[in-house]
């Protein structure tokens, strides 16, 4: 199954437990890194009723004035936080230059739970919405925990045992970035983009 030239894979055989399921799983998703290096997953846990909620309490807080969004900075400190339109860069990651990008972010890392790496900051929660916190945290915790079994099918899909990488994630730093793109009221700068390129760090981006 294909969706605009991106493989979709079912996760639901590798759930289901079996061998044979899991193998079938793995066996797709090396087939899509090895050619696309990008693929869609369904049936992965994550409920379209709860993304939605999680959709809507984020707009709640970018609504927010500006200066109560600023409360909580990303700074040299505390590297999570909030960013505002302009601030960010990500074509640096890449050539270590570049034009502003047009949107802002809040970053939250949490860490596993009970088990944070101790120079770990402590996360810092906006008071609007008042949901905020909740939903968050239930949110990365859904996705660590799809993360975490996504990892599993890339060991199995590399002829590894399939728990091979969990001790590489007992204390990991898994940052959750809601992005906003604000509506542009004038023209961008030459080659500004809402989202510059740029490579990713880490070994997995999960992207709703």
């Amino acid at each position: 199954m294909e969706g605009d030239s991106i493989p979709v894979i079912d996760l639901q055989p590798f759930f289901e437990g079996s061998q044979e399921g899991k193998r079938q799983v793995a066996d797709a998703l090396r087939d899509a890194g090895e050619r696309v290096g990008f693929f869609i997953v369904v049936n992965h846990g994550v409920d379209a009723g709860f993304q939605d909620h999680v959709l809507q309490v984020a707009r709640e807080y970018f609504d927010l004035p500006e200066e109560e969004k600023k409360q909580i900075l990303m700074s040299a400190d505390y590297p999570y936080g909030y960013t505002s339109v302009g601030e960010e860069i990500l074509s640096r990651s890449r050539v270590g230059r570049g034009v502003s990008d047009l949107k802002e972010t809040f970053q939250i890392c949490l860490g596993p739970e009970g088990n944070a790496h101790p120079s770990m900051a402590a996360p810092r929660w906006p008071e609007n919405p008042e949901e905020f916190k909740a939903v968050m945290t239930e949110y990365y915790r859904r996705l660590e925990e799809l993360g975490r079994n996504l990892m599993r099918i890339c060991a199995i899909a590399l002829e590894l045992p399939e728990d091979y990488f969990d001790g590489s994630l007992n204390q990991h730093w898994n940052s959750l970035r809601l992005l906003n793109y604000l509506e542009q009221h004038e023209e961008p700068l030459p080659g500004q983009l809402r989202a510059s390129p740029h490579t990713d760090y880490g070994s997995l981006t999960i992207l709703l």
